[in-house]
């Protein structure tokens, strides 16, 4: 603990009195980042809590993302980044993502650290579970579940689907959209965005939009399978160890995924194919200077359907007549 106390902040002397008030408290700084960031900073929490087991471990990250954290059972409260008083803890840890950032953009491309990992290290502490810890409402799923039955087609399996990031250049093309939906025409294959997505309309795909996230987190967990690209949507799958596809671009899919089970899709230069990337370095493409970048608007359809047949053979479906 003493490690971790001389990271990033200096303390003011306190009063006796002000030492009391504060013990044990120690503040995790989520700055930046999305989702997919707080998703992953559930992993640090089990180290922490092992590693301190008197504290009382709070998360500071933006309102907007507090239920992706406050089941978690080794953090104590979520409060908001933007208002929490730093000196009302004993001690302040920094997981910012531009930590992280700068960290990939200097090691890329040859490196295997996940950000989970970063950050810890980045606080003195070297992780040894990376487990997320979801506790589920089973009350909550069970309503869920109910409204996913009467949006079910047929008897095919259930498969989430997350095909855009905030990022042009992570999302699918339409063209990739409709090989997936083709596909997959037999099962029933359900899309997660924030807003309904035209380009899965098109192709007979539904979208649920407008979820909270408690109730994101719960559609996910009753999926039978998530195909999702770098986006927070694959950090909660990952997280809820569901059968998963990812589909990456130009951040290194087996990076972000060292930590899950999932089967990939990606031009990696591991594949033989790819000798620039994954790079993290999209901005500055030795390809293109286009906004889609080769990385993506070159992943084909006999990569895509290889690597769906390849989640179906890792985790075979049992359908409810067998």
């Amino acid at each position: 603990m003493a490690e971790l106390l001389t990271k990033n902040y200096k303390k003011k002397t306190l009063t006796i009195k002000e030492f009391y008030e504060r013990k044990n408290k120690v503040l995790i700084w989520h700055d930046k980042g999305g989702l997919g960031d707080v998703f992953m900073q559930r992993m640090i929490f089990d180290d922490l809590k092992r590693e301190c087991p008197e504290c009382e471990f709070t998360l500071a990250c933006l309102p907007e993302y507090r239920d992706a954290a406050i089941d978690h059972p080794y953090i104590h409260d979520v409060v908001d980044s933007r208002t929490v008083n730093h000196e009302d803890y004993i001690c302040v840890l920094n997981t910012c993502v531009t930590i992280a950032d700068r960290y990939e953009h200097h090691k890329a491309p040859n490196y295997d650290d996940h950000r989970s990992d970063i950050w810890a290290r980045y606080c003195g502490l070297n992780l040894t579970s990376h487990d997320m810890h979801f506790v589920i409402d089973q009350d909550r799923k069970r309503s869920v579940m109910s409204r996913i039955q009467s949006l079910k087609k047929n008897s095919g399996a259930l498969i989430g689907f997350a095909p855009t990031s905030k990022i042009a250049t992570k999302s699918l093309q339409e063209n990739q959209i409709g090989w997936i939906a083709n596909k997959l025409n037999e099962h029933n294959l359900i899309a997660f965005h924030k807003d309904e997505l035209s380009s899965c309309k098109r192709h007979g795909i539904q979208t649920l939009s407008g979820l909270g996230l408690q109730d994101f987190i719960c559609y996910v967990d009753c999926m039978d399978y998530m195909i999702t690209v770098d986006t927070a949507a694959f950090h909660l799958a990952g997280g809820l160890r569901k059968p998963l596809c990812g589909i990456f671009t130009f951040a290194d899919g087996k990076v972000y995924g060292k930590h899950y089970d999932f089967t990939l899709i990606q031009k990696h230069r591991d594949n033989g194919n790819w000798e620039c990337g994954p790079c993290f370095k999209f901005g500055n493409c030795i390809k293109s200077r286009k906004q889609l970048k080769p990385c993506l608007t070159e992943i084909t359809e006999t990569e895509i359907i290889s690597g769906i047949d390849e989640m179906f053979k890792k985790w075979p479906f049992k359908s409810e007549k067998t």
